[in-house]
């Protein structure tokens, strides 16, 4: 598994947690940041990389994302390439599959 793979389902399971501790289910969640709740399952699941502003709002939404701010920023860093690079994180994807 390589790191940038590694790093977004960490933060998935870091968001799961964020979400359980909000007590939010899925639904909830995606209807108070703006998305579907199939992107909320994705996202945990670490299937797909949010935009920085995505995961902006998700910590604003749910705090407890916030308690590792060194993690934050470096999942900021990650869905910036991934703005700049469409290829990225689609790239890390497929090497799991």
């Amino acid at each position: 598994m390589n790191k940038t793979y590694a790093a977004w389902l960490n933060f998935g399971s870091n968001l799961q947690s964020a979400r359980l501790a909000a007590q939010y289910s899925q639904q909830q969640l995606a209807n108070l940041v703006g998305c579907h709740r199939s992107y909320i399952t994705l996202l945990e699941a670490g299937k797909r990389c949010p935009s920085v502003k995505m995961i902006r709002i998700l910590a604003a939404t749910c705090p407890q994302l916030l308690q590792d701010r060194e993690g934050l920023t470096y999942f900021e860093e990650l869905a910036r390439y991934h703005i700049y690079d469409d290829h990225i994180c689609e790239d890390a994807l497929k090497e799991t599959e």
